[in-house]
């Protein structure tokens, strides 16, 4: 008996120094693959030591672990699921002499040693090499789409801070933008909203401009009739988007970001007491819930503190910092950028969760904050902390995107043009229009879901007249079709004859 505790005790600590390891840099190992095994070798040992002296729950008992294995990593159908678990059990009491513990438990070593080297792949932010263009003019029409930004007004006045949109407000103005109001999207779900700014023809068929790809999260833009009319304008464009936004057509040069790794996330979590704490609790939590929580484990990492940002539902913590990280290569990349380039960027903030503060300072892990707790709980305290933490972060990414304008000037002075927008509101009070077209939001709901901040920075500003009735989708196209030409009609007038 003390021979076998001290050989799961061992184990058991060998798995910890993996995941410490991988954790700190030093190994290509898997941490989530890590603390699974030290889950499970910790699960088979309080197991194994409350069945030593009864066989049959021995046998009973390894071989449920070893189905849960199985469950958590093959037996995606909830009823394949519990027709092996109850077949195993079956099997497992009845032969339960013939269970050869040893075996089943090295099979189970063997098995996530394997997935210690195959785990999911952590992806995260993408190099971005902007193609050289071969025309002779050097313009650059910047296309910034920032997830969830939401015109100042979707959130409720009582919890607008005036301060911030004055200053805001002023310092995109002192750059030469003009910022639109009541500019309302045609749809809050971001694959629609964008497959339809990039061909408006779809605007009654909102989803007939985009395929869900197969085996997969992302969306796939069937038509992207805006990017190919700016490149048969002579532009050399160049998309940078994220993995579950597919807006690539051939002739553009594309750059995919992933959403499941950051350098900066759980960095943030410097305390290592409460690092344990973290790994424990979700250990608990995940155990108490279900066998097929565990799966989670097998992913980035900071799912580990998902139980610290939202306790309503699972949400990925590395959003706003990936969106930050690849902000700043963008940055770069559009320093050294030379002749006529058009470049789109799909960045992911202030999409939650919000985990930034209005100067843009990461917040105690403790008080990330997602929205469900304001959407699912009407009360005003979680619609005022869900207001508030939104405020901060989108406040945060306008510091940001004031910043790369300000290097991008300082760069190429006179050369930079911007279109920046959101895909809709920040949906903090709804998620999703109502299903009934009877139904009636009341105005606030509406801007909510709907209603997109938009700043530019064109040739063309001065003979657009402003729209009242413009969707965000059609406004947008024009606006950006009309700069294409212009500035190639302006490169034309300047080329030597």
């Amino acid at each position: 008996m003390k021979k076998l505790l001290c050989s799961r005790l061992l184990l058991l600590a060998v798995a910890l120094v993996l995941s410490v390891v991988w954790d700190l840099g030093y190994s290509p190992l898997s941490l989530e693959s890590g603390v699974g095994l030290l889950v499970g070798l910790a699960t088979g040992l309080l197991l194994n030591l409350l069945s030593a002296k009864v066989p049959r729950l021995h046998g009973v008992f390894v071989v449920f672990l070893f189905l849960c294995m199985l469950d958590i990593y093959f037996l995606r159908e909830p009823w394949i699921a519990a027709i092996a678990m109850i077949l195993g059990l079956w099997l497992a009491v009845r032969l339960h002499h013939k269970v050869q513990a040893n075996v089943l438990v090295i099979c189970a070593l063997v098995f996530t040693v394997n997935l210690l080297y195959q785990g999911e792949k952590h992806s995260g932010s993408s190099p971005v090499s902007l193609q050289r263009s071969s025309a002779k003019s050097d313009q650059l029409l910047v296309h910034l789409v920032m997830d969830e930004l939401g015109s100042f007004d979707s959130i409720p006045q009582v919890y607008r801070k005036q301060k911030d949109i004055d200053q805001i407000t002023g310092a995109y103005a002192e750059r030469g933008f003009r910022l639109y109001e009541n500019v309302y999207s045609l749809s809050p779900d971001t694959y629609k909203s964008m497959s339809v700014l990039m061909d408006d023809s779809f605007a009654k068929d909102l989803s007939g401009n985009s395929r869900r790809v197969e085996r997969g999260n992302s969306y796939q833009i069937i038509n992207n009739r805006l990017h190919e009319n700016i490149l048969a304008q002579g532009w050399t464009v160049s998309i940078v988007q994220p993995e579950y936004m597919d807006y690539c057509q051939p002739g553009f040069s594309c750059f995919t970001y992933g959403l499941a790794g950051s350098s900066g996330v759980f960095e943030e979590i410097q305390d290592v007491r409460l690092r344990l704490s973290i790994f424990l609790r979700e250990i608990a939590a995940t155990l108490l819930s279900s066998s097929r929580g565990l799966f989670f484990l097998q992913f980035y990492r900071p799912a580990l503190v998902k139980h610290v940002i939202s306790k309503e539902g699972w949400v990925n913590p590395t959003l706003p910092f990936i969106a930050f990280e690849q902000l700043e290569i963008l940055q770069n990349a559009l320093v050294g950028s030379a002749g006529q380039q058009y470049v789109f960027a799909h960045m992911l903030s202030p999409h939650f969760p919000w985990v930034f503060d209005e100067n843009c300072a990461v917040k105690e892990v403790g008080e990330w904050i997602s929205p469900y707790a304001g959407r699912i709980n009407k009360t005003p305290n979680s619609r005022e902390v869900a207001f508030e933490a939104y405020w901060n972060q989108s406040i945060c990414s306008h510091r940001k995107l004031l910043a790369l304008i300000d290097v991008i000037d300082a760069t190429h002075p006179g050369r930079a043009r911007f279109v920046i927008h959101g895909d809709h509101g920040p949906r903090i009070m709804a998620r999703n229009l109502p299903s009934d077209p009877r139904a009636v939001l009341d105005e606030q709901t509406y801007k909510n879901l709907l209603s997109a901040f938009v700043a530019t920075r064109l040739v063309s500003d001065r003979q657009t007249p402003e729209s009242k009735d413009a969707s965000l989708q059609s406004m947008l196209s024009a606006l950006l079709t009309r700069e294409a030409k212009v500035l190639d009609a302006a490169r034309a007038e300047r080329s030597p004859q």
